[in-house]
């Protein structure tokens, strides 16, 4: 017996949009972080509006380099479309 429906693992990682995943999970825990120490009253309310200011700046800057990563990535496993030339 599944413990998770196909759905709700699809949910938690998606191979169709790995990026998209990763960054929301990156947000998720910063957001998660933010929202406890706030709890806790280890930082107020007005610093953790401005924390959430650099974690969009952080999850922008994630995409960024995953985009760049994802590039180069295509860029030397990509092939050419035709067949390849016979060894001699």
């Amino acid at each position: 017996m599944a413990i998770l429906s196909k759905s709700a693992k699809r949910a938690f990682f998606n191979k169709e949009v790995p990026t998209k995943n990763l960054l929301t999970t990156i947000v998720g825990i910063a957001t998660s972080i933010v929202s406890v120490l706030v709890l806790l009253n280890v930082i107020s309310f007005e610093q953790s509006s401005e924390i959430q200011g650099y974690v969009l700046t952080l999850q922008e800057a994630a995409a960024g380099v995953i985009g760049v990563v994802n590039g180069l990535i295509a860029m030397f496993k990509a092939t050419d479309g035709g067949t390849p030339a016979p060894v001699v």
